[in-house]
């Protein structure tokens, strides 16, 4: 494999380079079949959940739902992506605290 194709499941760009930041040196890995490029993209694609998720089981239902979506998009030679990425923002609380915070 020489390029890593991946889709982001969003078309919000702050998403986008959250996966830009990890992945970015999945190419520069000295191992045997590592990629020598990775090229991401943005794929808006419906979560399937509320806008604002609430709780950690909606909001990892999102995110598996975005990637899941990004591997069903096909170009003309089948899967158009290698790996489809996720990235859910939603509010929960934890045992202990007061008030909601933000997860992803």
């Amino acid at each position: 494999m020489t390029t890593l194709r991946v889709g982001v499941g969003s078309g919000n760009p702050v998403k986008r380079r959250a996966v830009e930041l990890a992945l970015g040196s999945a190419a520069d890995a000295d191992l045997p079949g590592a990629p020598t490029g990775v090229a991401i993209e943005s794929v808006p694609v419906d979560s399937g959940v509320s806008e604002q998720p609430t709780g950690h089981a909606e909001t990892i239902s999102g995110a598996e739902n975005r990637a899941a979506a990004v591997l069903e998009t096909d170009s003309e030679t089948g899967p158009a992506y290698d790996l489809g990425v996720g990235v859910e923002g939603g509010v929960a609380g934890f045992d202990g605290t007061d008030g909601r915070y933000l997860i992803m």
